[in-house]
């Protein structure tokens, strides 16, 4: 919950499934305004005394999104670091959602980089050359572009529209859609980046 004072306000309370929370400088955190009876939005930042992550991630599966619970003992945020009220007005669709789909795009660039840059190097004893001379793999590679390509155009038409101060241009299924889109088509493309690479792909030391 949160406090109004005179300088600002006071949270406190546990934020459960904080994705990436080691990593992160700031923190995005809904409570419940007392005052306004409503949920506000607020921005922590990661050095505010009274926050700390409670390193209780124990999961069999997804380790690596470090989703431990953000702990908020007293925590004094001033009165700019209140975002918005849960809601207000709002006569679009959620713009945050883009963030999902901007994160798996980024996987997958990252991802087709270091199939191509792999193509280029690595020769097998079966083949002359390497194995970028194929034309299964530039077949797959240009696959891999031309899906980077729709991704990357949607995702960002998408955003545009979002930002237009026009709101009856924006579009709700664009939006859904794109996380959608987005995420299936990066996974497509990691998964023709592993096939390129083949067995090496699996080795732990592989980025991949």
């Amino acid at each position: 919950n949160v406090v109004k004072v005179d300088d600002g306000f006071v949270l406190n309370g546990v934020k459960t499934f904080t994705s990436m929370s080691k990593g992160l400088t700031h923190f995005v955190v809904s409570a419940y305004y007392e005052a306004i009876d409503q949920v506000g939005f607020f921005l922590v930042t990661k050095d505010t005394p009274g926050v700390e992550i409670a390193d209780n991630w124990n999961m069999v599966g997804m380790r690596a999104t470090e989703s431990h619970d953000l702990v908020l003992n007293d925590v004094h945020l001033p009165e700019e670091n209140f975002v918005e009220i849960r809601g207000a007005g709002c006569k679009k669709p959620n713009g945050w959602i883009l963030h999902i789909p901007s994160v798996y795009l980024g996987i997958a660039q990252a991802a087709r980089d270091y199939a191509v840059d792999f193509s280029k190097t690595y020769s097998p004893n079966s083949i002359e050359g390497t194995i970028g001379d194929l034309p299964t793999v530039q077949q797959n590679i240009g696959k891999m572009e031309t899906l980077l390509l729709s991704a990357r155009h949607f995702l960002w038409s998408t955003a545009a529209l979002y930002n237009n101060e026009d709101s009856q241009k924006v579009k709700w299924n664009e939006t859904s859609a794109s996380k959608v889109m987005v995420m299936n088509q990066g996974l497509e493309v990691i998964d023709i980046a592993m096939r390129i690479v083949g067995a090496k792909s699996l080795e732990m030391e592989r980025p991949l």
